[in-house]
């Protein structure tokens, strides 16, 4: 029972509700993007998807994401 939970865990995303006061606060997208150190995230935290609360390693991938079905989803 405990693999099954750390895997949940592993993959686990924003909830729309925080990714939504990221939109409408400036403020609380500045929390979430300081709690981790910059050299941390994938491409040094230069590349964040507001919408998807997503980091990228470089300006491609985020252009092949914007472009993607799933950040349309969103």
């Amino acid at each position: 029972m405990g693999a099954i939970r750390k895997i949940k865990t592993k993959r686990r995303t924003r909830d729309l509700d925080q990714i939504h006061a990221d939109l409408r606060s400036p403020k609380h997208l500045a929390e979430h993007t300081d709690a981790k150190p910059a050299e941390d995230l994938p491409g040094l935290g230069q590349w964040y998807c507001v919408e998807c609360a997503k980091w990228f390693d470089s300006e491609n991938s985020m252009e092949q994401h914007t472009r993607g079905k799933p950040h349309k989803r969103r």
